[in-house]
């Protein structure tokens, strides 16, 4: 009990606690001082309601379905990939790790509202552009940090594997994969954020159903309540999907706790 109570009492716990609140009680202040338009920044309890409003209408659900399906089937296919390539990278030899990874350095450069339109053009206006889009934007942040994570191993590990007659799977499931756990997780809460903003991007580019098409068409409508709800539902989505890798974390790699 002690101990909880020290951590709840730290700084940077205290801090985090108070981020939100601060944030409700700023908006509320700054709205019933006319500091800001209510055509830029409604109240928030007119943003509150109309949430409501749209989930209790069923307005919002196959739009928020159609995008939470497309980040989540493009993180899982970027984030494999991104795991796969970094582990194929760090098998090879040293002039093969430098020119291909250079190469996809240059790669990640590039903007994903360059490539969207692209996208769009190749996989049409459905959901398959936005899993694309999602696929590219996971991929870059997974690989890098897997690949640098696998890439620790010492020497001297490597040397007792090999003198334990250990095969390539084995060393790289054995030894490199464990060690690089960490920073692969790191990277999957950078992709699932990149995911979920190159997905809307895709959307905004040019699609039928989806939440960034919701934004879209409240924004012609000049509906900045309904704007602000979907900006909540983005927030809700990444703290979701942050807390449960959090918890995959906590529960994978069980040794950092």
């Amino acid at each position: 009990m002690r101990m909880l109570l020290r951590r709840a009492t730290r700084p940077h716990v205290v801090a985090a606690a108070l981020v939100l609140p601060l944030a409700v009680l700023a908006w509320i202040g700054a709205t019933r001082a006319e500091l800001v338009a209510p055509i830029l920044l409604p109240e928030l309890g007119d943003v509150l309601d109309r949430l409501w409003s749209l989930f209790a209408e069923g307005t919002i659900r196959p739009h928020l379905v159609r995008t939470a399906s497309s980040v989540l089937l493009g993180f899982a296919i970027g984030a494999v990939a991104g795991i796969v390539v970094a582990a194929a990278l760090t098998s090879a030899d040293r002039v093969s790790q430098r020119t291909y990874s250079t190469m996809l350095a240059s790669l990640e450069a590039v903007p994903i509202v360059v490539i969207a339109p692209i996208l769009n053009t190749l996989f049409g206006f459905g959901m398959s552009s936005k899993v694309a889009a999602a696929s590219v934007s996971a991929f870059f942040p997974v690989f890098v940090t897997a690949f640098a994570g696998l890439s620790l191993v010492s020497a001297d590990e490597l040397k007792l594997m090999r003198s334990l007659r250990a095969s390539r799977l084995q060393v790289m499931v054995k030894l490199r994969l464990p060690a690089a756990l960490p920073a692969i997780f790191g990277g999957l809460r950078i992709a699932i954020a990149f995911s979920l903003v190159a997905t809307v991007i895709a959307e905004f580019v040019g699609t039928d159903r989806g939440l960034g098409y919701l934004m879209l068409r409240f924004r012609g409508a000049y509906d900045t309540a309904s704007m602000w709800a979907i900006i909540l539902v983005f927030a809700g989505l990444g703290a979701i999907a942050f807390v449960v890798l959090q918890v995959a974390e906590r529960r994978v790699v069980h040794w950092r706790r």
